[in-house]
C-alpha cells in the first residue's frame, strides 16, 4: 500500500537534506585545530629597589634590639656598658632613646658617663637632636631640676650643627624667662663646672652666647665660675673672651683667676688679655693648680687697688645696694656717725658707670630709692642728704632689710649692722641665712657683711651669723671693733 506524502512535507524534507551538509562542514571547521598564535616574549622582571644603608641599619637594629635590651638590664655594670657600646653602632632615634631611658638614668655613675659620651657622638644628627630636645622639653615642665635633662642639654649644646644649636638656644632662652627655668640653666652651668672636663668648655661657651646671658647676672656668674673650675687652656681662652661680656664683680673674679693661672698681671682691661692670648694660645701651659682661696683676698685687692672702698672692702660691683642699720644701739660709741661717714665716702667714690641705692632699717625698712640710680653727681648729692638725715629707731629687722635688698637688680649688697636680728619677720640667724640664700639662688648677688662695734669674742653667735651669710652668698665678712 503506497503512502502519499503531502507536498508541503516533501518540500520540507528536501530543505533539511540540503541544509545538513553545510551544518556538518561548519561543525568540522569548528572542530579543526586552529593555528597557534606565536608565544609572547616574556618580559624581564624589574629588580626590587635595593635598601638604603639607613634601612639596612634599621633592620639590623630591630633584629638586635631584644638582645640588647636584655643586656642593658644586666646586674653587672660592665655588661650594661658593653651593651651601650654595642648600641652605639646603630645611629638612629630608637638607639638614642635606649641610651637616654636606660643609660642616662642608670644608678651607676660609670654607666651614665658612658651613655653621655656616646650621645655626644651623635648630637649632630638632626633626628636624634630633635628627640633629645623634645625629651628635655617634656622634662622641664616640672619645677624640679632633672639630672638627665641637664645631661641632654649639655649634649645638645656640644653639637657642631648650626640647626641644633639654634633650636637649643631658643629653647633655653625661652625657658630661662621663668624663675625655675633660670635656675635650671644656672644649675646646668654648675654641673658642667663640677665635672671639670675640657669637653665642657664648648657647652659653657654656648651658654655665654644666649640672649638671657646678657640680662641675668646670676647666669653670667654661674658660667664664669664653671669655667674657672676647669683646669685646661681652653677654659683660659674662653675666660679671656668672656671679659668682653662682663663687668663688676664677675670681671674682678675672672681677672684674679687669670692672673693666678697664667702668671700674667695685665689688669682689668680686656685688650691686654686678648692680645696676650692671641700670641700665646698655641704654646700656653697652666702655671698653677685651680686656686682654693677666697676670691676677694688681698691679691685681688692689690690688683684692683683703684676701686672705691667701704670699710676697707673694695667695691668691684657696678650695681650695688648699701643697707645700713639705724637701730637705737647704733648711737653707742658713735657707730651711726662713723657708718654714715664711711657710706658717704664709698658713694662719693663710685664711678659714673655705676648704679646704686641705699636702704636703712630698724624695726622698719626705708629704701632711699626703690630702683638703682646712676652714680652721677646729682644722685650722689641727693643720697648724701638722705643719709645725713637718718635717725634711729627700735629693733633690728635684719631679715626684712636683706629681703628688700634682694628685690634690686644688683650685683652686690653691703649689709652693715651692730646687733643680732630682732623685731623682724624672721629673727633666728640660721633661718635668715637659709632663707636669704635661697632667695638669692637665681640672682647670685654678693652679700658683704660688716659687723660694727661687735661685742664679745671673735667667732661668737653674731659673727657666725654674718660670716655664714657672706660665705654662702659670694661675699666677705668684715669685723669693725671701733
Amino acid at each position: 500500500m503506497s503512502v502519499r506524502i503531502p507536498a508541503v512535507v516533501a518540500a520540507l524534507m528536501l530543505l533539511i537534506v540540503a541544509v545538513s551538509p553545510a551544518k556538518h562542514v561548519r561543525a568540522q571547521d569548528k572542530a579543526a585545530p586552529t593555528k597557534a598564535a606565536p608565544p609572547k616574549t616574556a618580559q624581564p622582571k624589574k629588580p626590587l629597589p635595593s635598601k638604603t644603608a639607613e634601612e639596612i641599619e634599621k633592620d639590623e637594629f630591630r633584629a638586635a634590639k631584644r638582645e640588647l635590651q636584655v643586656k642593658l638590664r644586666s646586674k653587672q655594670p660592665v655588661e650594661r656598658i658593653a651593651a651601650l657600646r654595642e648600641l652605639s653602632n646603630y645611629r638612629n632615634v630608637e638607639a638614642a632613646r635606649l641610651m637616654v631611658t636606660v643609660g642616662l638614668r642608670d644608678d651607676e655613675p660609670s654607666v651614665r658617663d658612658v651613655a653621655y659620651h656616646l650621645l655626644l657622638e651623635v648630637n649632630d644628627d638632626t633626628e636624634v637632636a630633635r628627640y633629645l630636645l623634645v625629651t628635655a622639653n617634656k622634662d622641664t615642665r616640672y619645677d624640679a631640676v632633672n639630672p638627665t635633662t641637664l645631661q641632654l642639654l649639655a649634649v645638645l649644646l656640644s653639637s657642631q650643627s648650626p640647626d641644633v644649636l639654634r633650636d637649643t638656644s631658643a629653647f633655653l632662652d625661652k625657658r630661662a624667662g621663668t624663675h625655675e627655668g633660670l635656675i635650671m640653666v644656672e644649675t646646668l652651668a654648675d654641673e658642667l663646672g663640677s665635672r671639670g672636663q675640657a669637653e665642657d668648655v664648648t657647652p659653657l661657651a654656648k651658654l655665654a652666647g644666649l640672649k638671657v646671658f646678657a640680662a641675668e647676672f646670676g647666669l653670667r656668674r654661674a658660667v664664669a665660675e664653671a669655667l674657672m673650675k676647669i683646669s685646661d687652656p681652653k677654659a683660659i681662652g674662653q675666660l679671656v673672651a668672656l671679659l668682653e661680656k662682663v663687668q663688676g664683680e664677675i670681671r674682678a673674679e675672672i681677672v684674679k683667676h687669670l692672673t693666678e693661672m697664667t702668671g700674667q698681671n695685665l689688669g682689668v682691661e680686656t685688650a691686654p688679655w686678648r692680645e696676650w692670648w692671641k700670641a700665646n694660645e698655641k704654646s700656653f701651659q697652666l702655671v698653677a693648680a685651680i686656686p682654693k682661696k677666697d676670691t676677694k683676698d688681698a691679691s685681688l685687692i692689690e690688683l684692683l687697688k683703684d676701686k672705691p672702698k667701704y670699710y676697707g672692702l673694695s667695691i668691684y660691683a657696678q650695681r650695688m645696694v648699701f643697707i645700713i642699720d639705724t637701730s637705737g644701739s647704733m648711737l653707742q660709741g658713735g657707730r651711726l656717725m662713723a657708718a654714715k661717714r664711711e657710706l658717704l665716702q664709698a658713694i662719693d667714690g663710685l664711678t659714673d658707670d655705676s648704679q646704686f641705692s641705699v636702704v636703712a632699717f630698724n624695726a622698719e625698712v626705708y629704701p632711699w630709692q626703690k630702683h638703682l640710680v646712676p652714680a652721677n653727681a646729682s644722685m650722689k648729692h641727693a643720697a648724701s642728704q638722705w643719709v645725713d638725715s637718718l635717725d634711729t629707731g627700735t629693733n633690728t629687722a635684719s631679715f626684712d632689710a636683706l629681703e628688700a635688698g634682694l628685690h634690686f637688680d644688683a650685683e652686690a649688697i653691703f649689709f652693715l649692722t651692730d646687733g643680732v636680728p630682732q623685731g623682724g619677720n624672721i629673727n633666728n640667724p640660721a633661718d635668715i641665712v637659709n632663707l636669704i640664700t635661697r632667695g638669692n639662688s637665681a640672682k647670685r648677688m654678693s652679700i658683704y657683711t660688716i659687723g660694727i662695734g661687735v661685742l664679745g669674742p671673735q667667732g661668737g653667735l653674731f659673727e657666725q651669723f654674718l660670716t655664714a651669710l657672706a660665705k654662702r652668698n659670694w661675699g666677705v665678712y668684715r669685723r669693725v671693733d671701733n
